[in-house]
């Protein structure tokens, strides 16, 4: 677990949370299930995919690892149907281990690497509303990625400085998986891959789905950045988003069972409060699936984005304010507790 801490190993998969946090539950928390997800269910990310066919020695000491870590719960590698070749590799890798060990192969859909999205499909058990966590029906999920930096952060020293990240897209010479060091520039990600066959019409940092727009090539690489794509314009068009028709299509799209339309409107209207405690906008996952759907191409998920920005920032000022108050409060009674002559 300290070396683990000390490498600096975190969820490659999206979030980014600290690896040597979610391998040790609370007391009263069992893990039942370790969850390897290798889904990599958005179009164009191939990095987990090629990271399994090549390292899968490297994954199987990983979850070796974190079985020992964890008391030995049974673990389900959860692997897209799409992914043949990564599907053998790890079959092979994993064939005499001991104990509960299963490789389930799901079906094709968006958006399955989600992490609660993937228990149910992979054990059948659904996580409540937050705060509740997957630990709290006894599970733990880890990207390929993550499983494969804890072996080589415990077997061998190594400190997560590298990643594998896919460049792709139609407008680049040779669309490759590199593993690079951490801040990389993209401009030197695709100089490696040819450079680009025309220029991009769009740069997105991550996938299609949930992946960000980016201005500059001169931005570095990160321990979350799966993807680099490069889009033409035949691959892109402008567009300008329009008031909601009440279609309905946003509400059948999304996997947490949310409005996104009545939150869209909250956020326009800057009703923040309606979007968090009526619409629970915090448990939008950000998946894109209601944009991506939304035949009036309404922004919904920044608006999503941008709600849950307001909120945190609300929250942390409140935890600041609290810290402050309680601190001045402790400041006051050692004040009174020092005896009159000290003073």
């Amino acid at each position: 677990m300290k070396r683990i801490e000390a490498a600096g190993v975190c969820g490659m998969g999206g979030a980014g949370f600290p690896t040597a946090v979610k391998l040790n539950p609370p007391p009263n928390k069992r893990c039942e299930y370790l969850i390897l997800n290798g889904a990599e269910c958005e179009p164009y990310l191939s990095a987990d995919c090629r990271l399994m066919m090549e390292r899968a020695d490297r994954i199987r000491v990983g979850v070796e690892i974190m079985r020992k870590v964890l008391g030995g719960p049974a673990v389900r590698i959860a692997i897209e149907a799409n992914k043949p070749e990564a599907i053998a590799s790890m079959e092979k890798a994993f064939a005499d281990i001991e104990g509960n060990v299963e490789i389930v192969v799901l079906p094709v859909l968006y958006p399955q690497g989600s992490e609660k999205h993937q228990i149910y499909a992979t054990v059948g058990r659904i996580v409540p509303e937050p705060p509740a966590l997957p630990i709290d029906v006894g599970c733990v999920v880890e990207n390929v990625g993550t499983v494969a930096a804890i072996a080589n952060a415990v077997e061998r020293g190594e400190i997560l400085l590298s990643r594998v990240t896919t460049v792709s897209g139609d407008a680049v010479v040779e669309p490759k998986n590199i593993e690079a060091p951490l801040g990389t520039k993209y401009a030197d990600l695709v100089a490696f891959c040819g450079g680009e066959k025309e220029p991009p019409a769009k740069v997105i940092s991550g996938g299609t789905m949930m992946g960000f727009a980016v201005s500059t090539m001169e931005i570095g690489t990160t321990r979350t950045t799966s993807g680099l794509l490069l889009l033409s314009k035949r691959r892109v068009f402008q567009y300008g988003s329009g008031p909601c028709i009440n279609c309905g299509r946003c509400v059948r799209a999304c996997p947490m069972n949310l409005n996104p339309a009545e939150i869209s409107k909250a956020v326009e209207a800057d009703d923040i409060k309606s979007a968090e405690e009526e619409y629970h906008v915090m448990d939008c996952i950000e998946c894109g699936a209601c944009s991506f759907g939304c035949p009036e191409y309404r922004t919904i998920t920044q608006m999503c984005r941008r709600a849950k920005a307001s909120i945190r920032a609300r929250m942390a000022a409140e935890r600041a304010k609290a810290a402050a108050a309680k601190a001045k409060e402790d400041a006051a009674k050692q004040a009174a507790a020092v005896p009159k002559e000290a003073k």
